[in-house]
């Protein structure tokens, strides 16, 4: 039982199906702002099950009590956590990011007790992940709009090109549909992927099951034209490539094609269209906030109740309520100095006794470069359960 629902678990980490709750707390100068609603998803639904399977069949409680045994550090920072929340501005969303902290530390803990099992077969499911939205994907670019139908059950939104504010990319001067899977937006699928992609290098032994993730990653990752994933991938790759290889004409070809896919994206961007401005605008707005609330910072899922306060007057506009596109600012935005230092000392606790091999850094070094430029590795469901699966593998 424990085994299906894990395994079940991981497959449903890119769905996206959802209930949403909109209290008070989550209306925003009269919109419906997703980032502050309460959201039951499949995937916790299907972690309940497998929680209380691990309580009721498993060695959870006596590994849980070994985990937690002197780790001081992880206790102050849900302490901080608790208080911040209550006193925050808006305490709503920030009780329920709260509990969220604290499924996602029970999500960690279960599949580092299961590792090795999930390692396992670890290969078969990135295969299903990037399999399943590289298909969808192919059919939204190909269709220009979403599928919906029995896609919709997986977490796939309505929309086509013509929706407002949706995300194109302009190739020889023509207009398309950058494909969402059954993400919210084309960039966390993006970094999904590239995720998926490096869990894979490091962790998965079947070498064809290796070459399929990365030949059809590949292929999912250019239809996102997500110019921070391929950032990331070209920074990996030539670190990882040039500390290897040892021939130079394959360092050169590598490089030329490195530059050339670069420039091909690169050509694309309007480095003065509106989703630039609109990260300059955020990071300004961010550093405000952090200077103003230092230590504790706003609380968690504040950022955008607070926003209004910092941000410039003449630019106000309803589709700029969005989190920094920066995980660095938005955490120590939300809480502070003296959170981010608990934080970072929690970790230390439950890495303190860890065999470290540079290799297995790689996937959360795709996590912290693509984290300088977006937001969602802290605040959409898919991407915080690959940051968690990719620390619990560490």
């Amino acid at each position: 039982m424990i085994k299906f629902l894990l395994i079940l678990f991981l497959l449903s980490f890119p769905t996206q199906i959802a209930k949403h709750f909109w209290p008070a707390s989550s209306i925003f100068w009269g919109l419906k702002i997703d980032y502050l609603s309460i959201v039951i998803y499949l995937s916790e639904v299907i972690f309940i099950f497998l929680l209380a399977s691990e309580l009721l069949f498993g060695d959870l409680i006596s590994y849980l009590k070994k985990a937690f045994t002197g780790k001081i550090f992880i206790f102050a920072f849900f302490g901080l956590l608790l208080i911040i929340s209550i006193l925050s501005f808006s305490p709503v969303s920030a009780l329920f990011a709260y509990l969220k902290a604290i499924e996602f530390l029970l999500v960690f803990l279960v599949l580092k007790k299961e590792k090795e099992l999930v390692k396992r077969h670890l290969g078969v499911i990135i295969m299903f992940w990037i399999g399943f939205e590289l298909v969808l994907a192919v059919a939204q670019f190909i269709s220009q709009s979403s599928l919906q139908g029995i896609f919709w059950y997986f977490g796939e939104r309505n929309f086509s090109i013509s929706t407002p504010g949706i995300a194109k990319t302009s190739i020889m001067g023509r207009l398309f549909l950058r494909p969402y899977g059954t993400f919210s937006h084309p960039n966390s699928l993006a970094g999904f992927t590239l995720a998926s992609m490096a869990v894979n290098f490091v962790f998965v032994k079947d070498k064809m099951l290796k070459r399929l993730i990365y030949f059809f990653g590949f292929i999912l990752l250019c239809l996102t034209f997500s110019r921070s994933s391929w950032l990331a991938l070209l920074i990996i790759a030539f670190l990882g490539l040039f500390m290897n290889l040892k021939r130079k004409i394959f360092k050169i070809l590598i490089f030329v094609l490195g530059v050339v896919i670069s420039a091909f994206i690169y050509s694309q961007t309007d480095f003065n269209q509106m989703s630039i401005l609109l990260r300059k605008w955020l990071n300004l707005s961010a550093i405000e906030m952090i200077k103003d609330n230092l230590l504790f910072g706003v609380g968690m899922k504040n950022f955008i109740p607070q926003l209004p306060t910092y941000w410039p007057r003449d630019k106000i506009n309803y589709l700029f309520f969005q989190p920094v596109h920066n995980i660095f600012l938005l955490l120590v935005s939300e809480i502070g100095l003296v959170g981010l230092f608990l934080l970072a000392f929690s970790f230390k606790e439950f890495f303190s006794k860890q065999k470290w091999k540079l290799v297995k850094l790689i996937p959360l070094l795709v996590v912290i470069i693509t984290g300088f430029f977006d937001h969602y590795w802290l605040t959409l469901q898919q991407n915080n359960l690959m940051v968690v699966l990719v620390l619990a593998l560490i």
